[in-house]
């Protein structure tokens, strides 16, 4: 028989003045998975965050009887990471430092590895794993699967079905409710602070919106031009710690005006490639030509952004903040945006910059269908503009701006 492992009742987050989440109340039983959804800054991550009870820079009201231990997984993987090593990550939370817990995500072969060098993916599906091998009730995933190529998000639904088929309940926030409609016995959609229950994904908006824009969504063509902006020959790249080459006799030619996209599974070496053509690491061996100023986005935007709020970021800019869908939170703190809204400010920074060259790591990863269109359209008119734009993802959605794809 199926118990209560959460009671949640009238819930309301806001920070400062601003209202974030109006009111919610619902139960969560064992075996359950609750699905929350919605647009990206709708406050889902402020939910967790809440339910996990590590919202302390939010005001939090209401009522959340938890009886059970919570395992909380943040969206930012980076954040999710205690240890330098994978085997101390584990036995800090398990006792134990074993590849049983790692082998159903496919990182059985990274129980040495140091934690620093896993790519995005790999250290979401780390957190996972503990999550998976450790004594809770409870698990709260939030964009569990967003650093992710497909067949290493099939490893996580098997993983969370695992931990239904376990007793856990697990609450999951994600931008693609239709991943999770085989597991989700309930979804929550958020949306300007109030909610919606549906029994199916497939009915909350986002989904119909997914649907909408893509089918309508039409690439402005525009050519590449005839002067050389990047070229590599022969690059290899070895980490210092390492046996083995991330990157292997890899060479590229590309001009101004191009749209790049570097795909492949996690941990393949796609933001180690950026990393390189950005300048942040020497190559092993081989060569790489760039023509003119460089600028580089990290798939982690914090490290990027370096003004306190949007406005600042953005000063001197006209009509960037509209394009991005940011004037709403103009005068917001940086740390108080959400991971959606951090990571189109810093690629509207970078146009708003200006260089010859653009890489961005993961550009759409964690945005709701409306603003990852926003993007897309920036990218593709900085591309017209005779920008290079080299971008790094799993998102499929890239290949409707690229004129080059490039498999790692």
């Amino acid at each position: 028989m199926a118990k209560v492992l959460l009671n949640v009742r009238d819930l309301r987050i806001s920070a400062g003045h601003k209202r974030i989440v109006d009111s919610i109340s619902f139960t969560l039983e064992s075996s359950e998975l609750l699905l929350v959804t919605g647009p990206s800054g709708a406050g889902k991550t402020s939910l967790l965050r809440a339910l996990a009870g590590v919202a302390f820079d939010l005001t939090v009201e209401g009522t959340i009887d938890r009886r059970s231990q919570l395992f909380y997984v943040p969206q930012e993987p980076w954040f999710s990471l205690t240890a330098p090593f994978v085997s101390q990550e584990l036995s800090f939370y398990t006792g134990r430092a074993d590849t049983e817990a790692l082998k159903p995500l496919g990182l059985n072969d990274k129980l040495l590895a140091s934690t620093i060098e896993l790519s995005a993916g790999e250290a979401q599906r780390l957190a996972l794993a503990v999550a998976y091998a450790i004594d809770t009730g409870i698990v709260l995933l939030d964009e569990t699967t967003s650093y992710l190529e497909p067949e290493a998000r099939r490893q996580v639904l098997e993983v969370v079905r695992g931990l239904l088929e376990k007793g856990i309940a697990v609450v999951v926030a994600d931008h693609d409710p239709l991943l999770w409609r085989e597991l989700a016995t309930r979804t929550l959609y958020l949306e300007n602070g109030r909610v919606s229950f549906f029994d199916d994904p497939v009915d909350t908006p986002i989904v119909r919106a997914l649907v909408d824009l893509w089918s309508k969504y039409e690439l402005r063509k525009h050519k590449p031009g005839h002067e050389i902006c990047l070229e590599v020959d022969d690059l290899w790249y070895r980490y210092p710690d390492s046996q083995d080459f991330t990157i292997k006799s890899f060479s590229l030619k590309a001009y101004c005006g191009s749209m790049i996209w570097i795909k492949g599974g996690s941990g393949r070496g796609k933001t180690t490639l950026l990393r390189i053509l950005a300048g942040l690491l020497r190559p092993s061996r081989g060569s790489v030509y760039l023509a003119g100023r460089v600028l580089y986005v990290p798939e982690n935007p914090l490290l990027f952004l370096s003004e306190p709020t949007v406005s600042d970021e953005l000063r001197g800019c006209n009509g960037i903040a509209e394009q991005f869908h940011l004037e709403h939170v103009a005068s917001t703190p940086i740390t108080r945006l959400s991971s959606g809204e951090r990571r189109r400010l810093a690629i509207a920074s970078a146009l708003c910059r200006g260089a010859r060259i653009l890489l961005v790591d993961e550009p759409t990863i964690g945005l709701d269908p409306w603003n990852a269109v926003a993007v897309l359209e920036a990218i593709d008119k900085a591309a017209s503009r005779g920008i290079l734009v080299v971008t790094a993802s799993h998102g499929e959605e890239l290949g409707l701006v690229a004129d080059k794809i490039v498999a790692l």
